[in-house]
C-alpha cells in the first residue's frame, strides 16, 4: 500500500492520520478510524456498556423477564429518553437494574462504551484526532506508546481537556482541574506507555482532541 492509500475501519474511536492527510469523520452513533499504511495503529482492548438511553421507534419499550420475546413476560415499560443502568449484555439484550429490573432490546437504545481502553501507536511524526462520547458516567483511557524526547502536542476541540500521565504514573496534565485548557505541548520524559484519560459524570458529553507527535 502506498503513502496515499488508506484502510477504512469500522472499529475504534480514533481517526488516525499520517503526515499530509487532512480532516476526519465522526459518526454520531459509532466511531470509525481512517489510518495511513505507515504511521499509526489502534486497538480497542475493552469496552463495557454501563448506561444507555431508551430510543424505541415504537415506544414505550418493553422490559421483559428474560432476554427473548418468546416465552417472556413484560414486567415494565419505559419511555423514550429514559436513562437505564446496564448490568449485563447477552445476545442483543441488556439486563437493566434501574429504573426497572429486567431485559430490554439493545437495538432500541442509544449506547456506547462507558468504560473503554484503547491502545494507540504513533510511529514517527504523525497526528491523530480522537473523538467519542459518553452516555452517562464512565472513563475512556487511550494508551499511547511513545519514545523519550518526542514532542507531544494535545489540542482540544470539544469537551474537556484529557488528563495525561507518564508510564510510571506521574500526572503531566490534570484534565479534571484544567478542563478548559485548549492546548498542551511538552517533551516526553521517558520511553513507554502514556495514558490519556477522559472522565464523565452522570450527564455525559461528546469530546474531541488532536494529538501531534514530532
Amino acid at each position: 500500500m502506498n503513502r496515499n492509500s488508506y484502510l477504512w475501519l469500522v472499529a475504534g474511536t480514533v481517526s488516525l492520520l499520517g503526515v499530509g492527510s487532512l480532516g476526519f469523520g465522526l459518526n454520531s452513533l459509532a466511531s470509525w478510524a481512517q489510518m495511513s499504511s505507515k504511521a499509526t495503529t489502534s486497538k480497542i482492548e475493552s469496552c463495557v456498556v454501563k448506561m444507555a438511553v431508551v430510543k424505541d421507534p415504537n415506544p414505550p419499550l418493553n422490559v421483559r423477564s428474560v432476554p427473548t420475546i418468546a416465552g417472556s413476560t413484560i414486567v415494565g415499560r419505559l419511555k423514550n429518553g429514559t436513562m437505564v443502568t446496564v448490568a449485563a449484555e447477552q445476545n442483543g439484550w441488556f439486563r437493566i437494574t434501574t429504573p426497572a429490573k429486567g431485559w430490554i432490546s439493545k437495538q432500541n437504545t442509544d449506547s456506547g462504551c462507558n468504560q473503554k481502553v484503547e491502545r494507540l501507536t504513533l510511529a514517527g511524526a504523525a497526528s491523530a484526532t480522537i473523538a467519542d462520547r459518553f452516555i452517562g458516567t464512565g472513563s475512556h483511557k487511550y494508551l499511547l506508546i511513545a519514545s523519550k524526547g518526542k514532542t507531544l502536542t494535545i489540542t482540544r476541540s470539544k469537551g474537556p481537556f484529557p488528563s495525561l500521565s507518564t508510564p510510571d504514573g506521574k500526572l503531566l496534565v490534570d484534565g479534571m482541574r484544567e478542563e478548559k485548557r485548549s492546548r498542551w505541548v511538552g517533551q516526553l520524559p521517558q520511553d513507554g506507555e502514556y495514558a490519556l484519560t477522559m472522565e464523565s459524570n452522570f450527564k455525559g458529553y461528546r469530546y474531541s482532541f488532536q494529538l501531534d507527535m514530532k
